[in-house]
């Protein structure tokens, strides 16, 4: 056997008389085919079931199941509502606008490089806030230490009491969720509808974020 550029060409064929044609057609039957996965493609709906089914059999200690390894998946906008991601790896996993509602995520297991899974506001602590109201209204907030707060998979959080700082636009803003709500400077709004599940993004709760920018942007 004769090499030849790197390809091993076999001892019956002398490579002085080889010919390009018979040297392509020898290569066109023996390349081989690869298929390599391209990152940041969304997981294909059909392959994420496979994924779960698998998972919960894996759950259930049935020997054709498996453990989810969803570890650098791009799951961006993806309906896992009531899912069982238990014990799943999300390490490195792309959750951002992810429907996780009602979704068990018990000891999964996530770092710091699993967008759309950590809270975007402040665990802990008062901080100042922006909400948007109708008629394009911004009102400055103030979510106080002892409110409860909560975000999904977005940048749009939620929290059970804020006071108005400031308002922009206008002296007072309306909620553009219920038409009702009135918020002006130096009033105390409270959620009397607080929903403890924080996968349900457009649950009870006022709703607001982070900057005034994002605010001014919503709904654009």
């Amino acid at each position: 056997m004769y090499r030849l550029f790197n390809i091993y060409i076999p001892s019956g064929w002398h490579t002085p008389r080889l010919s390009v044609c018979h040297l392509y057609l020898w290569l066109a039957s023996h390349r081989q085919t690869h298929h390599k996965v391209k990152k940041g493609l969304t997981m294909e709906e059909n392959e994420l079931k496979k994924i779960l089914q698998k998972h919960k059999e894996w759950l259930a200690n049935e020997d054709e199941g498996e453990r989810a390894d969803l570890s650098f998946a791009n799951l961006r906008s993806a309906n896992l509502s009531h899912a069982n991601l238990s014990h799943a790896n999300l390490r490195s996993a792309n959750l951002s606008n992810a429907n996780l509602s009602c979704a068990n995520l018990t000891k999964c297991l996530a770092n710091e490089a699993t967008s759309g899974f950590w809270l975007c506001c402040p665990e802990e602590g008062s901080f100042t806030a922006y909400k948007k109201c109708m008629n394009n209204v911004i009102v400055k907030l103030k979510i106080p230490k002892s409110a409860l707060r909560s975000s999904a998979t977005t940048r749009k959080c939620r929290a059970s009491q804020v006071k108005v700082v400031e308002v922009f636009g206008s002296d007072h803003g309306i909620s553009s969720h219920d038409e009702k709500t009135f918020y002006e400077a130096g009033k105390v709004v409270k959620c009397d509808n607080w929903c403890e599940d924080r996968w349900q993004e457009c649950a009870g709760g006022i709703h607001f974020f982070m900057s005034r920018q994002e605010a001014e942007n919503y709904g654009r």
